[in-house]
């Protein structure tokens, strides 16, 4: 099962996420016209024939989106709807784990070797740093995947909310995303992967490093909820503002470590004093 997120070309990993998020969400318009019970069978249609067309990480697009409608029709909150939406995603970025020998890892890694020659960078013995690298993202394939897959669930939220008045529809306004916060309770994913990570051997160690790339990634982009909170704050031009993110976006991999540690400061500071309202209201 090979992922969308790190297998296809730039152009191509456009066209997949576009077409998932766009099954998602219409599968998600179309729970809350029709119900969420009477288009199960549709969605299962929909779900082989992505997997058949495309891929499994396509195929489970459209069932992101019945579970959300299902949640949203159980009055979930925001964080929740997308929380259990990306299950099936979980799932399959396990199997993915579980699944993928050493051929297996050797074939991806050749294929994203020649992907980066044709992107003009070279593989020589004398550039041994890219090896490693390359046999890094193979390894964390999975935790890839399954971002990706978080990502395009909440694109698919947000176009089923631009889309809903055009069908006469509402769903529950998710929180601005410069005041969002994940659970308190996740850092122990974080304590638990570490854990594995370093203590374990084989698959266990493999799934430890994917969580932490996971919740590394999670809490940059609180970190990044947070940034723009102070900057907007501020009063900081748009503009500026755009620039801030930018020069992060040039400087990704310094700047993922330290959003990440902005966000799991704020989880025991919580400068934006949210801790009531994220009790209440949860994720979102």
């Amino acid at each position: 099962m090979a992922s969308f997120a790190s297998a296809a070309p730039a152009p191509g990993i456009t066209m997949l996420l576009l077409v998932s998020i766009l099954l998602a969400a219409g599968v998600l318009l179309a729970s809350q016209r029709y119900g969420s019970r009477q288009i199960v069978p549709a969605t299962g249609l929909v779900c082989l024939l992505s997997t058949l067309l495309f891929d499994a990480s396509i195929g489970v697009a459209p069932l992101m989106g019945l579970i959300a409608g299902v949640q949203i029709e159980r009055r979930a909150t925001y964080g929740q709807v997308v929380a259990l939406a990306v299950l099936p995603a979980a799932v399959l970025s396990g199997w993915m784990l579980i699944t993928q020998d050493n051929q297996r890892r050797s074939q991806v890694g050749e294929s994203l070797t020649a992907q980066l020659e044709i992107m003009g960078m070279q593989t020589e013995a004398a550039n041994h740093g890219l090896h490693e690298m390359v046999a890094l993202i193979v390894r964390v394939q999975p935790a890839l995947q399954f971002v990706t897959l978080l990502f395009t669930a909440v694109l698919a939220y947000r176009t089923a909310s631009w889309a809903a008045p055009w069908f006469n529809l509402s769903l529950p306004v998710e929180r601005p995303f410069r005041l969002w916060r994940p659970w308190d309770e996740l850092i122990w994913a974080v304590i638990g992967g570490l854990g594995m990570w370093l203590a374990s051997s084989g698959i266990p160690r493999d799934l430890g490093l994917n969580i932490v790339l996971v919740m590394v990634v999670l809490y940059a982009v609180h970190g990044t909820a947070v940034l723009r909170y102070f900057l907007q704050r501020l009063g900081i031009t748009r503009l500026l503002e755009l620039t801030v993110y930018a020069s992060l976006f040039f400087t990704a991999g310094v700047s993922l470590i330290l959003l990440a540690g902005l966000g799991l400061m704020d989880t025991w500071f919580d400068w934006r004093r949210l801790r009531p309202a994220a009790s209440e209201e949860g994720t979102g």
